[in-house]
């Protein structure tokens, strides 16, 4: 994964990404787009600083909040706004669950690839790709696959509310 910081410039080309970023009103287009180009706005905007590749790369580490099978990796960038966590079962059978242990702030899931479930309380919704969920502050919720192959997304905010 990268990140990068506000008002650095970035075009996603081809391939599969999952992109988050902070609340904002400030989309500026250069090109690449069939959208309104503001190409005046945004050289005025650039900071022109840069750095190393190295210093952008983020590296994923295991989500401590969380256990069972399937796999659990979190994307902390150096900011206070959010947090991604990346939740896989890649061959895992049937029914296969990882437990998500309640968070201080609100979240939302979007789920990408295969099916599977989502389930908070008694509560159990259906997972398939483009389906998204909001969650409540201090949910414990569980993602259960119904696929061999189920991958979500869950970017997180921690904070009081």
């Amino acid at each position: 994964a990268i990140f990068l910081q506000a008002k650095d410039p970035h075009a996603y080309i081809s391939g599969d990404i999952m992109e988050c970023m902070a609340a904002s009103d400030n989309v500026v287009r250069a090109g690449f787009t069939p959208k309104f180009k503001d190409v005046k706005n945004l050289c005025s905007m650039l900071t022109y600083q840069y750095g190393s590749v190295e210093s952008q790369i983020m590296p994923p580490v295991p989500f401590k909040k969380s256990s069972g099978e399937g796999k659990c990796i979190e994307y902390n960038p150096p900011i206070d706004e959010f947090s991604v966590v990346e939740t896989t079962f890649k061959g895992a059978k049937k029914g296969a669950v990882r437990l998500h242990e309640g968070l201080e702030g609100p979240s939302i899931v979007i789920s990408t690839k295969g099916n599977g479930y989502l389930k908070y309380g008694d509560v159990q919704l259906k997972c398939e790709p483009g389906f998204v969920f909001f969650i409540a502050p201090e949910t414990p919720v569980e993602f259960i696959a119904e696929d061999e192959d189920f991958t979500s997304y869950r970017a997180y905010v921690e904070s009081d509310i």
